[in-house]
Protein backbone atom coordinates (compact mmCIF):
# COMPACT_ATOMS: atom_id res chain seq x y z
CA UNK A 1 0.00 0.00 0.00
CA UNK A 2 1.35 3.41 -0.98
CA UNK A 3 0.36 6.58 0.85
CA UNK A 4 1.32 10.18 0.18
CA UNK A 5 0.88 12.79 2.91
CA UNK A 6 0.66 16.35 1.55
CA UNK A 7 0.60 19.26 3.99
CA UNK A 8 1.28 22.93 4.54
CA UNK A 9 2.54 24.57 7.73
CA UNK A 10 3.74 27.93 9.02
CA UNK A 11 4.64 27.18 12.64
CA UNK A 12 5.71 23.56 12.04
CA UNK A 13 2.99 21.78 14.04
CA UNK A 14 1.14 20.51 10.96
CA UNK A 15 4.44 19.10 9.66
CA UNK A 16 4.89 17.27 12.98
CA UNK A 17 1.43 15.72 12.58
CA UNK A 18 2.08 14.78 8.92
CA UNK A 19 5.32 13.04 9.88
CA UNK A 20 3.62 11.20 12.77
CA UNK A 21 0.84 10.00 10.44
CA UNK A 22 3.48 8.73 8.02
CA UNK A 23 5.40 7.00 10.84
CA UNK A 24 2.23 5.22 11.96
CA UNK A 25 1.47 4.07 8.43
CA UNK A 26 5.03 2.85 7.91
CA UNK A 27 4.69 0.89 11.15
CA UNK A 28 1.66 -0.79 9.59
CA UNK A 29 3.71 -1.77 6.53
CA UNK A 30 2.77 1.07 4.17
CA UNK A 31 5.19 2.83 1.86
CA UNK A 32 4.77 6.53 2.66
CA UNK A 33 5.99 9.75 1.11
CA UNK A 34 5.59 13.05 2.95
CA UNK A 35 5.54 16.13 0.72
CA UNK A 36 5.20 19.84 1.19
CA UNK A 37 2.14 21.04 -0.65
CA UNK A 38 4.00 22.89 -3.41
CA UNK A 39 5.50 19.65 -4.71
CA UNK A 40 3.72 17.64 -7.38
CA UNK A 41 2.54 14.11 -6.75
CA UNK A 42 4.66 11.38 -8.24
CA UNK A 43 3.71 10.06 -11.67
CA UNK A 44 2.02 7.10 -10.01
CA UNK A 45 -1.14 7.79 -8.00
CA UNK A 46 -0.84 6.55 -4.39
CA UNK A 47 -3.38 4.13 -2.94
CA UNK A 48 -4.20 6.83 -0.39
CA UNK A 49 -3.69 10.58 -0.60
CA UNK A 50 -3.70 12.26 2.84
CA UNK A 51 -3.98 16.06 2.77
CA UNK A 52 -3.71 18.36 5.76
CA UNK A 53 -3.20 21.91 6.83
CA UNK A 54 -3.50 24.36 9.67
CA UNK A 55 -6.80 26.02 10.48
CA UNK A 56 -6.75 29.73 9.67
CA UNK A 57 -9.81 31.92 10.23
CA UNK A 58 -12.02 28.82 10.86
CA UNK A 59 -11.04 27.05 7.60
CA UNK A 60 -8.27 26.46 5.06
CA UNK A 61 -5.49 29.00 4.87
CA UNK A 62 -5.36 31.73 2.24
CA UNK A 63 -2.40 33.72 0.98
CA UNK A 64 -3.49 36.53 3.32
CA UNK A 65 -3.80 34.29 6.41
CA UNK A 66 -0.44 32.62 5.69
CA UNK A 67 1.15 36.05 5.40
CA UNK A 68 -0.37 37.18 8.71
CA UNK A 69 0.71 33.94 10.41
CA UNK A 70 4.23 34.28 8.99
CA UNK A 71 4.51 37.79 10.45
CA UNK A 72 3.92 36.25 13.89
CA UNK A 73 6.13 33.19 13.37
CA UNK A 74 9.32 33.21 15.45
CA UNK A 75 11.35 32.01 12.43
CA UNK A 76 9.74 34.38 9.93
CA UNK A 77 7.31 31.80 8.58
CA UNK A 78 9.86 29.21 7.54
CA UNK A 79 7.99 26.37 9.25
CA UNK A 80 8.04 24.32 6.05
CA UNK A 81 11.80 24.51 5.66
CA UNK A 82 13.26 21.01 6.07
CA UNK A 83 15.68 22.34 8.69
CA UNK A 84 12.87 24.31 10.38
CA UNK A 85 14.96 27.41 9.91
CA UNK A 86 14.43 31.02 9.00
CA UNK A 87 12.07 32.52 6.49
CA UNK A 88 13.52 33.42 3.12
CA UNK A 89 12.12 33.91 -0.38
CA UNK A 90 10.61 30.41 -0.25
CA UNK A 91 8.85 30.78 3.10
CA UNK A 92 5.24 29.71 3.61
CA UNK A 93 3.87 33.24 3.29
CA UNK A 94 4.87 33.40 -0.37
CA UNK A 95 4.40 29.74 -1.26
CA UNK A 96 1.39 27.83 -2.40
CA UNK A 97 -1.05 26.56 0.23
CA UNK A 98 -3.37 23.54 0.27
CA UNK A 99 -6.27 25.61 -1.10
CA UNK A 100 -4.19 26.71 -4.10
CA UNK A 101 -2.80 23.22 -4.67
CA UNK A 102 -6.26 21.62 -4.55
CA UNK A 103 -7.55 24.08 -7.16
CA UNK A 104 -5.13 22.51 -9.66
CA UNK A 105 -5.44 18.89 -8.58
CA UNK A 106 -6.53 16.51 -11.32
CA UNK A 107 -9.70 14.43 -11.20
CA UNK A 108 -8.08 11.01 -11.20
CA UNK A 109 -10.18 9.65 -8.34
CA UNK A 110 -8.75 7.40 -5.69
CA UNK A 111 -9.01 7.28 -1.92
CA UNK A 112 -8.16 10.22 0.30
CA UNK A 113 -8.15 11.33 3.93
CA UNK A 114 -7.84 14.79 5.46
CA UNK A 115 -6.53 16.29 8.67
CA UNK A 116 -5.96 19.66 10.25
CA UNK A 117 -4.43 21.31 13.28
CA UNK A 118 -6.79 23.58 15.19
CA UNK A 119 -7.52 25.16 18.55
CA UNK A 120 -9.46 23.08 21.07
CA UNK A 121 -12.36 25.56 21.06
CA UNK A 122 -15.32 24.15 19.06
CA UNK A 123 -15.91 27.62 17.59
CA UNK A 124 -12.39 27.68 16.11
CA UNK A 125 -13.48 25.70 13.04
CA UNK A 126 -11.21 23.42 11.08
CA UNK A 127 -9.54 22.96 7.72
CA UNK A 128 -10.15 19.19 7.32
CA UNK A 129 -13.80 19.50 6.26
CA UNK A 130 -13.23 22.03 3.44
CA UNK A 131 -10.19 20.04 2.29
CA UNK A 132 -12.43 16.95 2.11
CA UNK A 133 -15.06 18.85 0.10
CA UNK A 134 -12.41 19.99 -2.39
CA UNK A 135 -11.03 16.45 -2.73
CA UNK A 136 -14.55 15.11 -3.40
CA UNK A 137 -15.02 17.74 -6.12
CA UNK A 138 -11.90 16.25 -7.72
CA UNK A 139 -13.36 12.75 -7.68
CA UNK A 140 -11.63 11.45 -4.56
CA UNK A 141 -13.35 9.09 -2.14
CA UNK A 142 -12.64 10.64 1.28
CA UNK A 143 -12.56 7.75 3.74
CA UNK A 144 -11.47 9.58 6.91
CA UNK A 145 -11.10 13.04 8.41
CA UNK A 146 -9.31 13.99 11.64
CA UNK A 147 -8.31 17.05 13.61
CA UNK A 148 -5.35 17.47 15.94
CA UNK A 149 -5.55 19.99 18.77
CA UNK A 150 -3.12 22.80 19.56
CA UNK A 151 -2.63 24.27 23.02
CA UNK A 152 -2.36 27.75 21.50
CA UNK A 153 -2.60 29.45 18.13
CA UNK A 154 1.07 28.83 17.39
CA UNK A 155 1.23 25.48 19.15
CA UNK A 156 2.53 23.35 20.60
CA UNK A 157 0.30 20.36 20.01
CA UNK A 158 -1.59 19.11 23.04
CA UNK A 159 0.02 16.25 24.90
CA UNK A 160 -0.71 12.93 23.21
CA UNK A 161 -1.65 14.37 19.79
CA UNK A 162 1.42 13.00 18.00
CA UNK A 163 0.71 9.53 19.42
CA UNK A 164 -2.88 9.90 18.21
CA UNK A 165 -1.58 10.92 14.76
CA UNK A 166 0.67 7.82 14.60
CA UNK A 167 -2.28 5.61 15.54
CA UNK A 168 -4.44 7.29 12.90
CA UNK A 169 -1.73 6.70 10.28
CA UNK A 170 -1.68 2.99 11.13
CA UNK A 171 -5.50 2.92 11.02
CA UNK A 172 -5.51 4.55 7.58
CA UNK A 173 -2.97 2.03 6.28
CA UNK A 174 -5.20 -0.77 7.56
CA UNK A 175 -8.31 0.70 5.93
CA UNK A 176 -6.68 0.76 2.51
CA UNK A 177 -4.52 -2.39 2.67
Amino acid sequence: MEMTVVYETVYGTTREVAEAIADGARGAGASVTVREVAEELAEREPDLLVVGGPTHVRGMSTAWSRGKAAEDAPDGGGGDAPDGGGGDDTDQATSQGVRDWLAHLGTTGGKAATFDTHLGNPLAGGAARPIARALRRHGRDVIAREGFVLDGGKGPLRAGELDRARAWGAELAGLVA
